[in-house]
């Protein structure tokens, strides 16, 4: 019987979402740029931030409490 690869799962789970995430993003930063320079200067800022922030969030929340790592 196959098991589920959670950490896997959840490793793919999480990239598809930064992925989605930069997607809107760079939309934004493309619209932002014909509005206000600006914007896509905030933009291009909060990027890394919301990286930064997702990694942790995996690594604090869901790494050690939702996904199990079984060593063999």
């Amino acid at each position: 019987m196959s098991e589920t690869d959670w950490t896997r799962l959840a490793k793919s789970a999480v990239k598809a979402a930064v992925a989605l995430a930069l997607g809107v993003v760079l939309a934004g930063v493309f619209f932002a740029y014909f509005q206000s320079l600006v914007l896509a200067i905030l933009a291009l800022i909060a990027l890394p931030i919301v990286y930064v922030l997702a990694k942790r969030l995996f690594e604090k929340y869901i790494a050690g409490t939702y996904v199990v790592v079984q060593d063999e």
